[in-house]
């Protein structure tokens, strides 16, 4: 099947910016656990599999509609000093990404794909799943104080 242009363009970006993000948490993760924050190491490592496996149903789709999966990074990945520092480019990115995303069901939709559409809703419910993950830990940094916060990550 032929996909539309301006939908395989939107899937193309996504399947870029899931890459960017699986090498972020990737990064994060191995920084956290060098740190010794070992929970936080092992949920950014979860969410770097995650990231990893959204760009993979990207890839998949993208063959489907006849066009070929980009493999190349949308960004550099961020790598901040502090745990808190990076959980806060972190939320950049997923906030990004869910701007990105919503704007993508929308194209996708007008296009008439609804798979790809469902597709993009599937990674969208992940990503705002994320983003309350990242706001939560951020807020209890904040109202606790870093260095109780990064003590239960131990």
């Amino acid at each position: 099947m032929k996909g539309r242009p301006e939908v395989v363009a939107v899937l193309v970006e996504v399947m870029r910016a899931e890459l960017t993000a699986s090498n972020q948490y990737l990064l994060g993760g191995a920084h956290a656990r060098n740190a010794g924050f070992i929970k936080l190491a092992t949920k950014l490592e979860a969410e770097s599999k995650g990231e990893f496996e959204h760009a993979r149903q990207c890839a998949d789709r993208l063959l489907y509609l006849g066009a070929a999966p980009d493999g190349r990074l949308l960004a550099d990945p961020v790598q901040k000093d502090s745990p808190i520092a990076q959980l806060e480019a972190d939320l950049v990115l997923e906030l990004a990404h869910a701007s990105r995303l919503n704007g993508g069901i929308e194209t996708a939709r007008k296009a008439g794909d609804h798979a790809s559409a469902t597709l993009l809703e599937s990674i969208l419910v992940a990503t705002e799943g994320h983003v309350d993950w990242l706001e939560t830990q951020l807020d209890l940094a904040k109202k606790i104080g870093e260095g109780l916060y990064l003590a239960q990550q131990l």
